[in-house]
């Protein structure tokens, strides 16, 4: 088999080379041809859209840090420039593409490739604030990304003519399943009922998780709150009543699609999966106050009927700080039961001291 021949079995460059080196990769021996395409079906070959966000990122270096078998990732990031890397067995081709714009260069990849998982993960710029005038809303990028993925599986060469259907991982969020109005919530549910619909017709699995407010020394909600805490010693808590969460670490999510998506396909669904603990809003930064060392936070209630004033006044802007709608999402409450498939994992979560 050619070197040739084998690039259209494995549209990778990078891929050959990784396993059988650029001179063999570029040769046209027959045995190594051979050798390449049993290690091509037993290595994952996975794509990422989100890869450069907060769970992305996490999920990303817990793959390169765990995986023993043989990964080749691709990323494809508006937020990324063209590169590959390499650890041990995984390597990661980082793509600028956009999920939203199907015509670019990196569609081409995607429908000559035999994916084994599909990751999705993408927050639109400045969330939770919808911004429908750019289409900055869960409707278009929960909902719209995965239809796009969709779409494109559809066009996947693999897929169409040998069958190979990849499974798709999701992060969904807390709340969804139970028929709430939000635009979150609506858009996380019919996103899922999309994988479902998928999968049923066409073959394969999905996992999509549920989780609560995902926390990390590097996710972007909570740390607004806490960098105001770091200059002014005040935790502003929004209105006086407490909102219960179910918070859960990002290592601990990025463990969790992990094992159970990436480790083993026993599964195939939508679960539910909050944190090891229902705290309020406030007793999670304290705690995460503590952590940085500011120890005798004062905290401050600020009214509701004022923040929601101030927001209605600043949707107006071109490019809003905080909505009305941002005000509800940061404020709801939406409890969960841990899924008894969930229940030993989220026992061992990091837990936050009070």
């Amino acid at each position: 088999m050619s070197g040739y021949g084998i690039k259209l079995l494995c549209p990778y460059s990078s891929v050959v080379e990784h396993f059988l080196g650029k001179e063999e990769a570029a040769g046209s021996n027959p045995a190594m041809g051979s050798i390449l395409l049993r290690l091509f079906h037993m290595t994952n070959r996975i794509c990422f859209f989100g890869g450069t966000g907060f769970v992305g990122r996490h999920l990303l270096s817990y793959l390169k840090n765990h995986t023993q078998k043989p990964t080749h990732i691709t990323c494809i990031s508006r937020s990324t420039s063209n590169s590959t890397e390499t650890l041990g067995p995984v390597t990661i081709d980082y793509i600028k593409g956009d999920i939203f714009n199907p015509s670019s260069s990196w569609t081409e990849i995607f429908t000559q490739t035999p994916w084994t998982h599909i990751f999705y993960s993408i927050q639109f710029p400045g969330h939770p604030v919808e911004q429908p005038s750019k289409g900055y809303t869960y409707m278009e990028y929960d909902l719209g990304g995965l239809k796009q993925i969709v779409h494109l599986l559809k066009e996947n060469i693999p897929f169409k003519d040998q069958k190979i259907s990849p499974r798709i991982l999701y992060v969904s969020g807390a709340g969804s399943g139970q028929s709430l109005k939000k635009p979150w919530f609506v858009a996380k549910e019919q996103a899922e009922k999309l994988l479902e619909s998928f999968t049923t017709q066409y073959g394969g699995t999905y996992l999509a998780l549920r989780p609560s407010v995902i926390y990390g020394d590097d996710d972007v909600s909570l740390n607004k709150i806490l960098n105001v805490t770091k200059v002014t010693n005040v935790i502003p808590l929004l209105g006086s009543k407490d909102t219960l969460i179910q918070p859960i670490n990002v290592e601990d999510l990025a463990r969790a699609f992990y094992e159970f998506g990436f480790d083993s396909n026993n599964i195939s669904g939508t679960y539910d999966l909050p944190g090891p603990q229902t705290l309020s809003l406030k007793q999670v930064l304290i705690s995460r106050a503590h952590e940085l060392g500011i120890l005798q936070p004062l905290t401050i209630a600020i009214p509701l009927s004022l923040v929601y004033t101030g927001s209605y006044l600043l949707k107006y802007l071109p490019t809003p700080p905080v909505t009305p709608q941002a005000i509800d999402f940061i404020t709801q409450t939406a409890l969960m039961e841990p899924s008894l498939v969930f229940k030993n994992f989220i026992s061992q979560c990091k837990v936050l001291k009070s």
